[in-house]
């Protein structure tokens, strides 16, 4: 017998659809759910080794920039200690070369006989040529004093203290001579006494040694 169904078609009742489960389906998709978050895992691994190399490349950077700051300080301090020993032997020179006069002062004072006094113990400057209007000129250095002994002849003790100048090494090394000059003599309470000068003419490389 034929049924006949007159009810509307959204108030009959819907018929299920059989489900379909075929595993192969499944495991696809679980495959599927296991790519994708191996590939995040792996993104964010080399996200985390990025960061952390990326830091250790600016530690790396900062201690290179600081090792280069300190080899700039060390090349620094290497050229002036270059410069400094260049300019030794030129001091050593300059110290060979200067004329101690603390030590002549010692000497000459050392060196006065009995009988003689000074007065005067300076540099003078004199003409040794005229060329035109420029002149030459040289210094020496100048003593002068007086001798007074009523045992003893005033040029005789002149002439011991003048050698000795001459024999001393400490005192006669810048000089290459020491010449008497003018003589003179006069009273004092009717005693003798004899003024007297000694020239004493510096060596060649001395003369520069007195402009330093």
């Amino acid at each position: 017998m034929i049924e006949i169904n007159l009810l509307p078609s959204e108030l009959r009742p819907k018929k299920k659809l059989p489900i379909d489960f075929d595993i192969s389906n499944i495991f696809q998709a679980k495959l599927v759910v296991v790519i994708l978050v191996g590939i995040v895992l792996l993104h964010l691994l080399l996200h985390a080794a990025g960061v952390l190399s990326n830091r250790r490349l600016v530690g790396l950077q900062a201690q290179w920039s600081q090792m280069t700051s300190k080899n700039q300080e060390i090349q620094k301090l290497q050229n002036e200690l270059a410069a400094v020993n260049k300019k030794i032997p030129m001091i050593e020179q300059l110290m060979e070369k200067r004329i101690l006069w603390a030590e002549k002062l010692n000497r000459v004072s050392d060196l006065l006989v009995s009988g003689v006094w000074l007065d005067e113990f300076s540099i003078r400057e004199e003409v040794v040529e005229s060329r035109g209007r420029t002149e030459i000129t040289t210094k020496y250095l100048l003593i002068s004093g007086s001798a007074a002994s009523r045992t003893q002849d005033e040029p005789a003790l002149i002439g011991i203290f003048m050698q000795n100048l001459k024999d001393d090494p400490a005192f006669a090394k810048d000089f290459k001579e020491i010449e008497l000059g003018p003589i003179r003599k006069r009273l004092i309470e009717q005693t003798e006494v004899m003024d007297f000068t000694l020239i004493c003419r510096f060596k060649e490389d001395r003369l520069t040694a007195l402009e330093k």
